[in-house]
């Protein structure tokens, strides 16, 4: 499994690899640069969530607060009563290449588990 820009030799190197076993591989194709993230970014994020609960058990909701949580941290936000309260970030905040970045580490999370995608 390789994450990377097509630039980058490793990921030159990689393609070369899988076109030995197309049938093998799946390759995701993100185009980098654009404000926030894509709806085939989001879309690829919730099948991953899927699988995730599927292969590994607790829910979408569960694995999606957990990598969020565990990739992006936890925003401090101060209620109108003057309280300090921790949240979850929004991903659809994260620009093309902040969520790139998030899906590798999920990916990395996943492949350590023996999830499929």
């Amino acid at each position: 499994m390789y994450f990377g820009n097509l630039a980058d030799k490793s990921a030159q190197a990689a393609l070369v690899h899988a076109q030995h076993q197309p049938e093998a591989w799946q390759v995701y194709l993100v185009k980098t640069g654009a404000e926030k993230r894509t709806p085939a970014q989001n879309k690829f994020f919730r099948s991953l969530l899927r699988r995730f609960a599927q292969q590994n058990g607790n829910s979408v909701q569960f694995w999606h607060d957990y990598l969020v949580e565990r990739y992006l941290g936890l925003d401090e936000v101060v209620t109108e009563d003057g309280y300090v309260r921790k949240v979850l970030p929004s991903t659809a905040e994260l620009s093309v290449n902040e969520f790139s970045d998030f899906l590798s580490a999920c990916l990395v999370l996943a492949a350590e588990h023996h999830i499929t995608v």
